[in-house]
């Protein structure tokens, strides 16, 4: 799918006249054509004039959003991958608008509970399925004998090398989180 790219005729970017905007509006000041065109130092006012239009237009929507997130509650606590592989979709389905290309996607885990504190409740609603507890901590074995992302969700997405990938090698030590990482003193 191609991204929407609006350029001026000059070369100046939609992107940069909304960030030229949020940076006028950052110092407390209404973004208006004359300060976001001295903010950028360039573009005629017919040129940024419908970018700003634009800007404004999706404002209020930002501002409902704030950095774009959203959040997809689970019903119940789980540890199995499909569902929260499933919930992420169900996520970035909410915030992504036809026409533009998904650069990227983060997911942050919040609410994190042990599986013995599971309450029990009067199951009146269709459940997620069977109890897959037993395949994940297969799957977890798998990766961790050899290595990670060996086995994964089909609906993950083939591993594939990108520039913005997270980078790992000069990760430190997880010394409060994995027993194997705290260091031994011999004497």
């Amino acid at each position: 799918m191609q991204s929407k790219i609006v350029r001026g005729p000059r070369g100046v970017q939609m992107e940069e006249v909304w960030a030229a905007a949020d940076a006028v509006l950052k110092l407390g000041e209404r973004p208006t054509i004359e300060r976001v065109r001295q903010h950028l130092g360039r573009g005629s006012p017919n040129t940024v004039g419908p970018m700003l239009d634009g800007w404004y237009g999706s404002l209020a929507k930002r501002l409902q959003s704030p950095g774009d997130g959203v959040m997809v509650p689970l019903r119940r606590p789980t540890a199995d991958s499909a569902l929260l592989v499933a919930a992420a979709i169900a996520g970035m389905r909410r915030i992504y608008e036809p026409g533009y290309q998904l650069a990227k996607c983060g997911v942050m885990l919040l609410d994190l509970v042990e599986s013995s504190l599971y309450q029990a409740e009067l199951d009146l609603e269709p459940g997620e399925g069977r109890d897959q507890s037993h395949l994940m901590g297969t799957i977890d074995q798998l990766n961790r004998r050899f290595g990670k992302r060996t086995v994964f969700v089909g609906s993950a997405g083939v591993p594939q090398t990108h520039e913005w990938a997270m980078r790992q090698e000069r990760r430190t030590p997880q010394y409060t989180t994995r027993l194997a990482d705290v260091p031994i003193a011999r004497a």
